[in-house]
């Protein structure tokens, strides 16, 4: 077999090297590639100054170049990199030491460039740096404060400076009225509190204000701004807040009341003491009861008004409840009987409330399904709902449908003791008395057994109740 002279020559041809560029990085104008890498910011790849990089497909490319000095390391962002550069790096450096109330204290010192690049240093350490205008962060880690500031670098310098971190001293004026002023810092924890008006001391930092007023018994937090405080400095807010009054409207006291925030429902007033009372502006919701509230149908008596409070504006909150006057009356032919009124729940028909018969009570309005209970445990339901209007009366009038009937044991012609039973022959319902007592039944057929005191069956037998006669008999123990 027989290879042509060109396939021969391409058999035997290297492999293509991968296409790549180069970095060359002076440092304040000397060769220094073998103390800096260069590393992809995307993958975090990286190589020796040294070498060739191997990502020239990958072009352009963001990287970072690290150069390691005697006391640190220095950095530089390089961005949009298409091609083999020369990176010229002018560096300087840094000593910063920090005091407070006249004494060096340990910091931590975070350093960064406009441009990216960021250092971490103590005090007192010599820190590398590119030449530049680098902000500085001063972080007092026992005190929680912080205070910003910035630094210039020049190339080839090296520069020592001391910072005060004394404290500051904060202030929030209400305007003349009584209440406190919370500071918190950065990470939202409380670092202080005092009266409005007088001075809080700080370490240098950021924080939000709040502040609150003795009068508002709801206690309401005020925004009260931020503040940037720095070393021995002052910084004071104004706010003016306003107070709303919310007043009991009514001359009759309530029994309980109490006052819930809206939407959260969260109780902020729990039967506070008198009838005035001064409060942060916002939606409430005001639940109470009259002394005298005790209305059928109302829960517990309970009303419930919703209310927005303005500042600087009263607010009246009271309201008689609305009721009808609602009588019930029950009847056995023309004979009053006695027992209970039963109002019952139109969604379950649960009892709501219970009233005695022919007593005039006030009830909510709407329409009530209603019962009586009758002394001896029968129940006579209302065909018909109550139906209850505002300021109106009604009267209810139940017809129990039953005779009644009364059994009597004599001997030698005077009534003597014994008992007697009736058993419905429809229900097997039995019904018992002493001798001489009436007792009320349902139209239908009974079977009747009278006992003497002496033991002795007096009687038995059936007896017919017809709706509307009252029977009365008598049986001998002689």
């Amino acid at each position: 077999m027989l290879l042509n002279a060109s396939l021969l020559f391409l058999l035997a041809a290297p492999a293509p090297e991968p296409a790549s560029f180069k970095v060359d990085v002076f440092v304040n104008g000397g060769q220094s590639d073998r103390i800096c890498s260069i590393i992809r910011l995307d993958s975090g790849v990286g190589k020796s100054a040294r070498e060739r990089l191997p990502w020239a497909d990958d072009l352009p490319l963001d990287l970072k170049v690290t150069c390691r000095r005697s006391t640190g390391e220095v950095v530089k962002i390089v961005r949009g990199v298409k091609g083999s550069t020369k990176l010229n790096l002018s560096v300087g450096y840094l000593i910063v030491w920090t005091k407070r109330e006249g004494s060096k204290f340990r910091s931590r010192l975070d350093f960064e460039l406009p441009t990216g690049e960021t250092a971490t240093a103590t005090p007192g350490a010599q820190v590398p740096l590119l030449a530049g205008r680098w902000g500085l962060r001063i972080v007092d880690p026992k005190n929680r404060g912080f205070f910003d500031t910035f630094v210039t670098v020049k190339g080839e310098e090296t520069r020592e400076l001391t910072i005060a971190m004394d404290v500051g001293k904060v202030r929030v004026d209400l305007g003349g009225q009584k209440g406190q002023f919370e500071a918190f810092d950065v990470e939202n924890k409380s670092r202080g509190y005092a009266p409005a008006g007088q001075w809080l001391e700080l370490p240098p930092g950021r924080y939000r204000l709040e502040a609150s007023l003795d009068d508002d018994l709801v206690n309401h937090r005020w925004p009260a701004g931020e503040v940037l405080l720095k070393p021995k400095g002052r910084a004071s807010q104004r706010i003016r807040p306003r107070l709303a009054t919310l007043r009991w409207g009514l001359d009759e006291p309530y029994a309980d009341l109490r006052v819930e925030r809206r939407p959260s429902g969260d109780v902020v007033l729990d039967n506070p003491a008198g009838d005035r009372w001064r409060m942060a502006p916002g939606d409430y919701r005001v639940v109470y009861r009259l002394s005298s509230g005790d209305i059928a149908g109302l829960v517990s008596g309970e009303q419930a008004e919703e209310i927005s409070l303005r500042p600087g504006v009263t607010s009246k909150v009271g309201k008689r409840p609305k009721f009808g006057t609602v009588i019930a009356r029950l009847t056995r032919g023309e004979a009053p009987i006695y027992g209970m009124v039963e109002l019952l729940s139109p969604k379950n028909g649960e009892v709501v409330s219970r009233f005695p018969v022919g007593q005039a009570v006030r009830v909510a309005p709407g329409s009530w399904p209603l019962r009586v209970v009758a002394s001896d445990g029968a129940i006579i339901p209302s065909r018909d709902l109550l139906k209850v209007r505002e300021n109106g009366q009604f009267v209810v009038n139940l017809r129990r449908r039953q005779s009644r009937f009364r059994l009597t044991m004599l001997k030698a012609g005077e009534r003597s003791g014994g008992t007697w039973l009736v058993t419905s022959k429809k229900d097997g319902s039995k019904k018992q008395a002493v001798s001489g007592e009436a007792v009320d039944l349902n139209p239908g057929q009974y079977e009747l057994r009278a006992v003497c005191s002496s033991g002795r069956t007096s009687a038995k037998g059936e007896v017919l109740i017809e709706l509307g006669v009252d029977q009365e008999q008598e049986t001998l123990c002689d």
